[in-house]
């Protein structure tokens, strides 16, 4: 993530720290909710409601944020000469698109059991992922 953010980041206020920082905050989020998916897949069974709100909340944040960033993606694009260190100023908006959708795909299947869930008025429960 840190080298991603290195390579591809945007120049928003020209100054490439706060640039990288944000964009490195932005990739490693993306990945960084695998591990907590991975075990409760793996556990399987019923969820505490506790935490499955929590991972549901921080999917349903993503979808917002995927959303916002659809109607930005030009501000993240530099097509002009700036003092940015990234190697493609004008593709970042796309690693910002990639970097959300990962993080949504990722979620997805604990959201669609969490929306079941909610629909069938029954705790949250997963299958068991067998590795």
């Amino acid at each position: 993530a840190l080298i991603l953010a290195l390579l591809f980041h945007p120049s928003l206020n020209e100054y490439s720290p706060a640039d990288i920082s944000w964009t490195f905050a932005l990739y490693l989020e993306s990945v960084a909710i695998f591990p907590q998916i991975y075990l409760l897949s793996k556990k399987g069974g019923e969820i505490e409601n506790s935490i499955s709100n929590f991972v549901a909340s921080q999917g349903i944040s993503r979808i917002m944020t995927f959303i916002f960033w659809i109607f930005t993606f030009d501000e993240l694009n530099s097509a002009e000469e700036t003092q940015s260190l990234a190697i493609a100023p004008a593709h970042v908006g796309y690693c910002v698109f990639v970097a959300q959708i990962v993080q949504i795909i990722l979620m997805a299947d604990f959201l669609y059991h969490y929306i079941k869930s909610l629909n069938s008025g029954m705790p949250m429960s997963l299958p068991t992922f067998a590795v």
